[in-house]
């Protein structure tokens, strides 16, 4: 998200003179020439720099210029949840309307829209779940995808399903904008082969001078180097707030604990500082917290992963200190086993983060690395879809009745093998047949599910295991997230706490066991306070549970039967119906190993660490320093193995 102002409804009330603003900003002079252009053309690339207005302004002009007539709809996509939510507030505060009237949003599990809303802000993944209703888009007039540059796998998505759709619809627009993608290559792309035309539109930025600072010599701990960086600019610079990128929530968490040691020495005559992270393992707010106006006296620092590079913009950032690496999940197709490796950020996402801090005031911008360094970094990253699980894609791609994935128009095409392991993974799921389409029911309903498919296949396996309405907690609860929360300057307290909850069977049943308390005390907050427990994560599975149980009653499986009633062991076995590669073996020497082969570690963290269990099922896997971690540990018995793969090796 590109848009200076895109936040600014977290602030006291706006100037009254809301047209002076928006006539201020750089777009506002080039508002014919968009129209001239996305009238003529059906795509229209804008190459708009930080803080040119495009994410607010474009939408605006197009409503005003009549492109909602006959009850049609702007769509505009964002990456990120929490940039499509804040967006759309500010948006209709421009337009002086609520929130959900002429302009709404909608992310996963949550919208705010209505019959009169024109102007939709949502994610990409939500505009691609509404094509399995809406194969050619009817409803949309106008399609924006912004920061069309970060090309995840749903944006190499949309690139290819729009250029399909627009081949059958004349009438509808294409919006690409981003302040960094390859222009040329997005016109190629459109142009190749079905001819469509492209207009390319360049718009000034309004950036301001930021001073790029490197070290001598390359540092051997970054996060060391980082904490020092910060606590000098604090003693050392004029007031304005911090923001920090690292690679993790580990090191986002360390670097947050330690802030807040040093606080207690922290002279009179400096700014305390407010320690703030900003991960996708927040909450949405949690996340909103960053936007938090402080007195003078503090400054706030905020930690964050490349999340707030360029979809979310934080006003009053005038430092930025930059690790120079990334997290990057690489999927392996051979063992199934994603990692993620922490890799040198490209030339791109280095001026990405250096212009987060020139946003409203001149800044300054620490690169923890030579100049030598950041000479030899590559001019941009990886496509995700060149490294990544592909189930997801080919998932969808089979939901919208693609028989030969190859046939699909990709903006890059992915590895073979990728495909391959993907189709393989949907084939044990039983979500495709032997001639690669979508199985009726299970398939079908997999596809309707707004969940990954290793949980839809399990949800839907609870009948056959008579464990539906644990399966509904289990799922929502995962889709949430963690329901521990451990303060550091509580961890013992909290770690007991923690404990009255667990169960024998491991993780999954552990959270489970949290969520059924916090149903039966309706949803207490002082309750989760006094048990160290995340209520806005409890809060969210419960709006989780309430968006999936209408399926599963169109779906005609009832989940009635109560969590006391149900034998523990039948949850575990139904969940290995999704997650069955998920599998690892005691070793020896007390670590696991998965039937693929992979060495992995129980975190430590897990409710199983160090209990020796022979089988156990996990949900996911992080690698850290070099090993791999697996998390959502569950005990299971060989013999539920023996009996799946039986089974599997019938068909």
């Amino acid at each position: 998200m590109e848009d200076e102002f895109a936040i600014q409804s977290f602030k006291p009330a706006l100037s009254t003179n809301l047209t002076l603003q928006k006539k201020l900003l750089p777009i506002f002079k080039y508002r014919e020439q968009l129209l001239y252009a996305i009238e003529t053309f059906q795509v229209t690339l804008i190459h708009g720099h930080t803080g040119c207005g495009k994410t607010t302004q474009l939408p605006q002009y197009l409503y005003e210029t009549g492109w909602t007539k006959d009850g049609k709809i702007i769509g505009c996509t964002q990456p990120r949840r929490l940039v499509a939510r804040s967006v759309a507030a500010r948006v209709s505060e421009e337009l002086t309307t609520e929130v959900g009237k002429t302009c709404g949003y909608k992310i996963q599990f949550e919208h705010n829209i209505s019959d009169e809303t024109r102007i939709e802000y949502m994610t990409d993944g939500t505009l691609l779940k509404e094509i399995l209703t809406d194969p050619l888009l009817e409803r949309y007039s106008v399609i924006i995808i912004d920061e069309v540059h970060e090309r995840t796998i749903n944006i190499d998505l949309l690139l290819g399903i729009l250029k399909r759709i627009l081949i059958k619809r004349r009438d509808l627009r294409v919006i690409l904008a981003s302040a960094s993608a390859n222009i040329q290559k997005l016109n190629d792309f459109f142009y190749e082969k079905d001819k469509i035309e492209t207009k390319s539109i360049s718009i000034e930025g309004k950036l301001f001078p930021v001073d790029v600072m490197y070290l001598e010599n390359p540092t051997e701990n970054y996060v060391n180097t980082a904490i020092e960086t910060v606590l000098n600019i604090n003693s050392s610079y004029p007031s304005g707030d911090i923001l920090v990128f690292l690679t993790d929530r580990r090191e986002i968490e360390e670097c947050v604990k330690r802030i807040e040691s040093s606080a207690v020495t922290t002279p009179d005559d400096l700014p305390m500082l407010v320690p703030l992270p900003l991960h996708s393992g927040l909450t949405l707010d949690e996340q909103l917290r960053v936007f938090e106006i402080y007195e003078n006296r503090f400054r706030k620092v905020i930690f964050s992963t490349n999340i707030a590079e360029a979809s979310v913009t934080i006003d009053g950032i005038v430092y930025v200190v930059d690790c120079g690496f990334c997290k990057q999940r690489i999927f392996n197709p051979y063992s199934r086993v994603s990692k993620l490796i922490r890799i040198p950020i490209s030339k791109s996402n280095a001026v990405q983060r250096m212009g987060r801090a020139g946003r409203t005031n001149s800044g300054k911008c620490f690169r923890l690395f030579p100049k030598t360094i950041y000479d030899s970094l590559k001019d941009e990253s990886d496509a995700e879809i060149s490294h990544s699980d592909l189930l997801p894609a080919v998932f969808f791609l089979k939901a919208i009745g693609l028989r030969n994935i190859y046939q699909f128009p990709f903006y890059i095409p992915p590895p073979t093998v990728h495909i391959i392991a993907a189709l393989e993974d949907l084939y044990f799921l039983g979500a495709i047949d032997d001639y690669s389409n979508l199985t009726d029911p299970t398939g079908l309903q997999m596809v309707e599910l707004p969940l990954d498919a290793r949980l839809s296949k399990a949800l839907l396996s609870s009948a056959s295991y008579d464990c539906t309405y644990a399966m509904l907690n289990i799922v929502s609860v995962m889709m949430a997230g963690d329901v521990f929360y451990r303060p550091s300057s509580n961890q013992y307290e909290a770690t007991a706490c923690h404990a009255t909850f667990t169960t024998e069977e491991g993780d999954i049943l552990t959270g489970l066991n949290v969520f059924e308390s916090f149903l039966n005390r309706r949803t207490d907050m002082k309750w989760c306070k006094a048990n160290f427990l995340n209520y806005n994560t409890l809060s969210h599975a419960s709006e989780i549970r309430k968006h999936i149980l209408p399926y599963l009653q169109r779906f005609h499986i009832s989940p009635e039967k109560r969590i006391r009633d149900i034998d523990p062991s039948k949850m575990i076995e139904c969940l290995l119906q999704g997650f069955f590669r998920n599998v690892a073996h005691l070793q020896d020497d007390g670590s696991y190993r998965t039937i693929l082969g992979s060495p992995v570690l129980v975190d430590h963290k897990s409710t199983l660490i160090n209990k020796g269990i022979p089988w156990i099922m996990f949900t996911s896997m992080v690698e850290y320093e070099g090993r791999a971690f697996i998390n959502g540990v569950s005990k299971i018995e060989s013999k539920w193995l023996e009996k799946f793969y039986h089974r599997k090796n019938k068909k």
